[in-house]
């Protein structure tokens, strides 16, 4: 089951508005004039703004308290970049210069960039690495989204938009598999991409580290945790603390990415980055194999393997009462899933639901090499090095999607979170289909298994527990952008972060900024208490003197 977008309206074009940024006496604030406001309006002057962007903070600001003369600058897009998810989508990110930059179009990318105004097109099929035996369908599926970019960025500056295309988990087991065949797909989207007018910048695959890596910076850019603009009008560096560590689950592969606060045991899981004029020593590690679609593929070839002369799969994860004819040759199309000895790929099998979730839970948790660690190493699973987690987590992509069918993203405590798994994987078959009419209903016989090989993925892999699982956030997007790799890995292409902070200033902690405003305000109160006590003090001592 891939991961699906949770169903959003559909935004406006690009086109649908003609942008302008009106110059605020904030100067670190701006406005964004909405000429559809002004229907009728007898000059550009009158001002009609929605909102006011503090460089990420919205709050709405009634249009008359904008002060003096409206300074407009039509829509500029200087910086545009075009971005590919080869599995997924293709994003037009609406880019900005470095902060600190000084030009008379940065105000306007400022605002498009804090409107986060990314439009997104999800290419039709399940991604360019199923096309290995006819890769020219690769380069056809991106035709549409490509045809959507072209009519966004303005003609004359398409040219100029670097274009990149970044391939994941399936082209790397692809590679593994048949490096000819993968050579082949990159050519026909590369091929594709070039009939375009753009700056094609090439393809490539990105390693499993990167692709963590780059789904960190994405939220952390985002929730501006790297740097931000404060209400001072300077540029704040937060905390170390601040940052949030990313938990990313595609098809095939997972992610775990965070700052650990300490010292980081194997160089093979360290990523190191140089952002804003600060360095940040991450733990970053990917599973291969261990993506959703793979793993439950691997939970049915599991399965089997308890009596492979039987052409009859008992899957308890399956809802009671589903059944689906699957080929050998399909089960074993991949190599996380060695096929066994005397395999017949023609042989076709049937896959039966019992719905038992505790067989559900004790079939999932074989996937995982649980003991692998040794006494005197933190772990993960499958031997694999992990320091203790620390800090928040963002957890996206197909833990989202999961999680947002069963209606779980809204910090459920655990208990609620297991107990609601447990009771959805005892439904028979005839009342998994009577969902919510407004839910995505692709695959509904892989619910329960997904959001079981989360749980324990989670819990017994990542090593989060009832205390700590409050720390984990399911979230599509961030600042209205959907999060994942590809925004990272544009940003970090186009040097879009800068190495050194503008005008560094170093963020206080939360705990110590609370205290000072307390006691300012303690300090205040005092003074006007000892005001009003000598106002109040002053009529009767003249009126004593009197007598």
């Amino acid at each position: 089951m891939s991961p699906t977008q949770p169903q959003a309206q559909t935004p406006r074009p690009l086109s649908a508005f003609k942008l302008y940024v009106v110059v605020t006496a904030d100067p670190g604030c701006m406005g964004v004039l909405w000429p559809s406001c002004q229907a009728g309006a007898a000059s550009p002057t009158v001002l009609c703004c929605r909102s006011v962007i503090c460089y990420g903070a919205r709050r709405a600001v009634p249009p008359q308290t904008l002060v003096g003369a409206p300074q407009t600058f039509p829509t500029s897009i200087h910086s545009s970049s075009l971005h590919a998810d080869a599995s997924k989508q293709l994003t037009l990110t609406l880019g900005s210069p470095a902060p600190g930059a000084s030009s008379i179009a940065s105000p306007c990318l400022r605002a498009l960039a804090e409107l986060r105004l990314s439009l997104g097109c999800f290419v039709p099929g399940p991604g360019i690495s199923s096309y290995a035996d006819n890769p020219t369908r690769a380069g056809a599926s991106l035709r549409a989204c490509l045809d959507k970019a072209m009519t966004i960025i303005p003609v004359e500056q398409q040219r100029e938009t670097p274009t990149y295309l970044g391939a994941t988990a399936g082209m790397r087991l692809l590679r593994e598999q048949n490096s000819t065949k993968a050579d082949l797909v990159f050519a026909e989207v590369s091929k594709t991409i070039r009939q375009y007018p753009v700056d094609f910048r090439g393809a490539r695959i990105l390693t499993g580290n990167e692709e963590g890596s780059f789904g960190w910076i994405t939220i952390n850019y985002l929730l501006e945790t790297l740097i931000k603009f404060s209400f001072t009008g300077t540029w704040i560096h937060p905390e170390a603390a601040a940052v949030v560590g990313a938990l990313d689950l595609g098809g095939a592969s997972t992610q775990i990415t965070f700052h650990p606060g300490r010292a980081i045991e194997d160089n093979n899981t360290e990523v190191l980055f140089w952002l804003y004029g600060t360095n940040y020593s991450l733990y970053t590690h990917s599973y291969l194999c261990y993506g959703e679609n793979q793993a439950l593929k691997k939970l049915i070839a599991s399965l089997r393997e308890e009596n492979l002369t039987s052409q009859q799969i008992s899957h308890p994860c399956y809802p009671r009462g589903y059944e689906e004819n699957v080929t050998a040759a399909a089960l074993y199309d991949s190599p996380c899933i060695p096929a066994p000895a005397a395999h017949d790929p023609s042989q076709i099998l049937t896959v039966r639901g019992t719905g038992a979730p505790a067989e559900c839970r004790n079939a999932v948790q074989k996937l995982f090499n649980f003991t692998a660690c040794g006494a005197n190493r933190t772990c993960g699973f499958n031997g694999v090095y992990q320091p203790p987690e620390h800090g928040q987590f963002f957890a996206f992509s197909g833990f989202y999607s999961v999680f947002h069918f069963l209606n779980l993203t809204s910090g459920h405590p655990l208990s609620d979170v297991s107990a609601t798994i447990e009771h959805f994987c005892a439904k028979d078959w005839k009342e998994v289909q009577m969902v919510d009419p407004g839910m995505n209903k692709t695959r509904l016989q892989d619910y329960c298994a997904a959001s079981t090989y989360i749980l324990t993925l989670l819990l017994q892999g990542y090593k989060f527990d009832n205390e700590t699982w409050s720390n984990i956030h399911f979230h599509w997007q961030v600042a209205a952008v959907d999060v994942g790799w590809s925004l990272g890995y544009m940003l970090n292409l186009t040097n879009t972060i800068p190495l050194e902070a503008p005008n560094r200033v170093k963020g206080q902690r939360p705990d110590l900024w609370a205290v000072a405003v307390v006691t300012t305000c303690l300090m205040l109160a005092m003074i006007l208490w000892t005001g009003l006590a000598l106002c109040y003090q002053w009529p009767l001592a003249t009126y004593e003197t009197m007598l």
